[in-house]
C-alpha cells in the first residue's frame, strides 16, 4: 500500500500549474489581456531561441568543417610519409 501512496503523491506533485487546463470560467477583460501578453511573450521567447539555435548550428557547422579539413590534411601528410 505504501508504494501506491508514494505514486499518488508523485502524480500530484508532477502537475505543472502553467500547463494545466485552465478553468472553464470566462476570463475577465484584464485577465484576457494579461494572458494574451503572456502568450505573445512566450511566442517571442521561442522565436528568439530558434534564431539563437540556428546561429549556433551554423557556427558549429563551420567549425566542424574546418576541423574535418585539418583532419584530412594531417591524414594526407601521414599517408604520404607512409609510402
Amino acid at each position: 500500500m505504501a508504494p501506491k501512496d508514494k505514486k499518488d503523491k508523485k502524480d500530484k506533485d508532477a502537475v505543472d500549474k502553467d500547463k494545466a487546463q485552465p478553468p472553464l470560467i470566462p476570463l475577465s477583460p484584464e485577465e484576457f489581456d494579461a494572458a494574451s501578453r503572456k502568450l505573445a511573450k512566450k511566442v517571442r521567447e521561442a522565436e528568439e531561441m530558434d534564431e539563437e539555435h540556428a546561429e549556433a548550428r551554423k557556427d558549429m557547422r563551420s567549425k566542424r568543417s574546418a576541423l574535418r579539413e585539418q583532419i584530412s590534411a594531417i591524414a594526407s601528410t601521414i599517408r604520404q610519409q607512409a609510402r
